[in-house]
C-alpha cells in the first residue's frame, strides 16, 4: 500500500494563479452599496446566505452576478463568510475589508461591521479628491465675492492623477499586498 510520512499544502497551481489574474478590483462605491445592503439584510435578521441571494436578485452586473453567485456557492457548502470572500476569485478585494469581515463574523456583528465599511469606503477617497481639489484652487476668496481680491495665485500644486492609480495584474501577482493600493498625485 501507499502510505504518507506527511501532508503538506502544496503551492498555488498555475491555474489558480491565472484566475486570480483575471480578477479586477471592485470599485469602492460598488462594494459601499454592497456592504450598506448586506448590513441591512442582516439587520433586519436576515442569514447571511439569504442577504446574498438578495444581492443578487438585485443587479444585473454579469460580473457582481459572478461574485455574488461564488460567494453564494461557499455559504451554501458551510463555510464562513469570510472564507467566501477569501476564495472567490472574480473581484480583488482590501485585505483590511476581508480582515475586518473575519474579525466582525467572530465576534457575531457582522451586520454593524458592514454599516460602517461602507462609510468608510465612501469617504476614504472622497476626502483625498477634496482635499487635493482645495489644494489645487487658484482663488481662494469667498465664492460670493464679486471679483477675485487675493490675486489669483494661491494653489499649493497641481494635481497630477485626474484619476487614482492602481498596480498592474504583474505587480500584484508579485506583490499580492498591491491590490488595495490606489495612488494619487499632487506636486
Amino acid at each position: 500500500g501507499i502510505f504518507y510520512k506527511r501532508v503538506s499544502e502544496g503551492s498555488a497551481s498555475f491555474l489558480d494563479k491565472l484566475e486570480k489574474l483575471r480578477a479586477t478590483e471592485i470599485p469602492a462605491k460598488k462594494l459601499s452599496n454592497l456592504s450598506r445592503n448586506l448590513a441591512i439584510y442582516l439587520k433586519s435578521s436576515i442569514p447571511i446566505l439569504q442577504a446574498v441571494k438578495l444581492a443578487k436578485s438585485q443587479t444585473d452586473e454579469v460580473k457582481m452576478i459572478d461574485f455574488l453567485t461564488s460567494i453564494e456557492t461557499m455559504l451554501d457548502e458551510g463555510q464562513s463568510f469570510y472564507f467566501a470572500l477569501e476564495n472567490q476569485t472574480t473581484f480583488i478585494l482590501p485585505m483590511f475589508y476581508k480582515q475586518s469581515i473575519k474579525i466582525a463574523e467572530e465576534n457575531g456583528v457582522l451586520g454593524e461591521v458592514l454599516s460602517e465599511m461602507a462609510l468608510f469606503l465612501l469617504s476614504q477617497d472622497r476626502i483625498v479628491k477634496q482635499t487635493f481639489k482645495e489644494w489645487s484652487k487658484k482663488c481662494i476668496c469667498d465664492s460670493n465675492a464679486f471679483r477675485c481680491e487675493c490675486g489669483g495665485h494661491n494653489e499649493k500644486g497641481v494635481i497630477l492623477t485626474k484619476k487614482p492609480l492602481i498596480a498592474s495584474k504583474e505587480e500584484i501577482l508579485a506583490n499580492p499586498r498591491s491590490r488595495s493600493a490606489k495612488l494619487r498625485a499632487f506636486r
